[in-house]
């Protein structure tokens, strides 16, 4: 309160006006960071389901590949092919949406992995592809042995099977980043919701402090000036002496110092004229 007694009136009032901004200021900033924060977690989330439908829509087109080729195999009619051939145009750019999705992944070491991860299925499907595409040129001509076409009916299957594992492996990897990105969410809610509390109980607690320092300057500052003026009127000498601040308050206590010792100056004067007036009063009246 010392320290604060020497600053200047327009200070102290800057200050008061500052202090239930800061409040605001920091709340806003609270939430700002936090609704980004959630901005870039919930477009991870988005990327999860988006990861999941397309891992699907791939596992979709090479089942209905596999399915229609086999179709063709048993009944030689090319209407079976058309889910293959399906596959065979959207299938690239199925997996290119995935892998664009993998990129897109905000942790580097999650971008890594997914991106390891669609190699290597990569890698099976272009072999399955490739393996039905043998299967539609070689095993379906007259000559083919049913033991050529049981090698790679089975050689398919076991590249289906591993490309099944390997997305499912990415499946549960996704669904625990989903996890995660969720409970940062819920972190983040429960850190704006601290944060309010923060913020509320800040802006109160300014408030609080900025009407005790006025009370305790402003108000105490004109209190003693009013007291300094009735000593002055009651003829008493000043019960408070003036403060050296730059600001009218300071211009007028030191004012009414000067008009108190201009009184006290101008006072024998004055009593001096009012005796002489009444001696000669009375001597009118002899």
């Amino acid at each position: 309160m010392r320290v604060w007694q020497l600053v200047p009136l327009p200070i102290q009032g800057k200050i008061f006006v500052a202090l239930p901004l800061l409040a605001v200021a920091v709340s806003a900033v609270l939430a700002g960071v936090g609704n980004y924060q959630r901005y870039k977690i919930q477009s991870a989330v988005q990327r999860h389901f988006q990861m999941a439908s397309g891992v699907n829509e791939v596992l979709a087109l090479m089942v209905n590949a596999e399915t229609g080729l086999r179709g063709y195999l048993l009944t030689r009619r090319e209407e079976f092919l058309q889910p293959y051939v399906a596959a065979s145009e959207n299938l690239p750019a199925a997996f290119e949406q995935l892998r664009t999705l993998a990129e897109a992944e905000p942790g580097d070491e999650p971008r890594t992995r997914k991106l390891q991860q669609l190699e290597q299925i990569r890698a099976l499907l272009d072999l399955q592809m490739a393996d039905l595409t043998w299967q539609r040129s070689y095993i379906a001509a007259p000559n083919a042995s049913d033991a050529e076409i049981y090698n790679h009916l089975a050689y398919g299957k076991e590249l289906m099977d591993k490309i099944r594992a390997n997305f499912h492996t990415m499946e549960a990897e996704e669904e625990t980043l989903l996890a995660e990105r969720l409970e940062e969410i819920n972190a983040i809610r429960r850190r704006d919701y601290f944060g309010v509390f923060i913020a509320l109980f800040f802006g109160v607690g300014t408030r609080l402090l900025a009407w005790y320092l006025f009370n305790s300057g402003i108000t105490r500052r004109i209190e003693q000036l009013v007291e300094n003026t009735r000593s002055s009127r009651r003829g008493a000498s000043l019960q408070f002496p003036p403060t050296d601040k730059n600001d009218a308050l300071g211009d007028l206590e030191r004012e009414i110092v000067l008009l108190d010792k201009q009184l006290n100056e101008n006072n024998p004067t004055l009593i001096n004229s009012a005796l002489d007036g009444t001696a000669r009063a009375e001597m009118k009246m002899r």
